[in-house]
């Protein structure tokens, strides 16, 4: 909406009699007749009025009308091409991962298994065993980031099921899990969780299996290693953090690991898919939510998880 004004003219009005005197609205008009009862000169201030538009004025700004409307329009159009565009683009995108991850698998499958028919073979002895059992490692590696891409091309594609969900209980299983797995190994976990959320089960499962897991590999080196889960309420948000005192990360990686594939220097040596954040991100983006770093390192990272509260979505 644009709106135009004149300026204001201010202006006297000159005149004889008394202002005050009230009308006579008698219906006899015999009655009506009112004699001027002095003649005093009056003058009046005017304010709050323009000069009137002049006819060539309304036409030009009902022409400055138009070309700003045929201005908006125009560009509203090719906002509304480029975002079909881009969706479009998006979704090729997603199914041409998905094909050439599934379609991967094939031929991986085959070298793993020659690999390991080979491995098998009494008359391949030394180096030759070495080699054979690499090529079999590097299948499974491969294996692994194929399954990262195809997860990560279905989130996608997947609808969002909100639940109302008790997150102790999720990490609680979550650490179970972990423990069968590192034993002796596992770090000190403390959680102080009190808080519920709003969303995916399955989603929500898959970012803090994700991210503790990262807590507890990652803090491997520690002696004590220790990871903390806690969760704090902020406005319309839930905000959980998941702390450690392992490896940590530069701070002009903070920012990219978030991307697909990209893994940090100081974390090349041990196993993983260089997807999993990329996942996580992505699902914490689809339940309108917020991820962020901080780290150093040597010193360890904490990484925060802000979501919206059940309240906000009517809960």
């Amino acid at each position: 909406c644009l709106l135009w004004f004149r300026p204001e003219q201010v202006y006297n009005v000159n005149w004889a009699g008394n202002p005050n005197k009230p009308d006579d609205n008698h219906l006899d008009p015999l009655f009506r007749i009112s004699p001027r009862l002095s003649f005093e000169a009056w003058r009046e201030e005017v304010r709050g009025v323009s000069n009137k538009w002049k006819r060539e004025e309304i036409n030009a700004v009902n022409l400055l009308k138009q070309e700003i409307l045929s201005a908006v329009s125009l560009q509203a159009g090719a906002v509304k091409e480029m975002n079909a565009r881009l969706k479009e683009a998006y979704e090729e995108l997603e199914t041409f991962s998905y094909t050439i991850s599934h379609d991967l698998k094939n031929p991986l499958a085959s070298i793993k298994s020659y690999a390991q028919l080979l491995i098998r073979d009494k008359s391949i002895l030394g180096s030759g065993q070495k080699m054979v059992q690499r090529i079999a490692d590097r299948a499974d590696q491969m294996n692994l980031m194929i399954n990262a891409v195809l997860d990560y091309s279905k989130i996608g594609k997947i609808t969002v099921e909100f639940a109302h969900l008790k997150m102790k209980e999720i990490i609680e299983d979550i650490i179970i899990d972990l423990q069968i797995v590192y034993q002796v190994n596992m770090p000190i976990i403390t959680v102080d969780v009190t808080h519920d959320l709003f969303g995916d089960k399955v989603m929500l499962h898959q970012i803090f299996s994700n991210l503790i897991s990262n807590a507890v590999k990652y803090s491997q080196h520690s002696n004590p290693s220790t990871v903390h889960i806690n969760s704090v309420c902020k406005n319309n948000e839930v905000v959980y953090t998941i702390s450690d005192n392992g490896l940590g990360i530069a701070a002009a990686d903070k920012q990219s690991i978030f991307e697909l594939f990209n893994r940090m220097d100081n974390v090349k040596n041990i196993e993983g898919s260089g997807v999993g954040l990329a996942i996580v991100k992505r699902i914490v983006d689809k339940h309108h939510g917020k991820i962020w770093v901080e780290s150093e390192i040597d010193t360890g990272s904490t990484f925060f998880l802000a979501l919206p509260k059940p309240v906000k979505f009517g809960f």
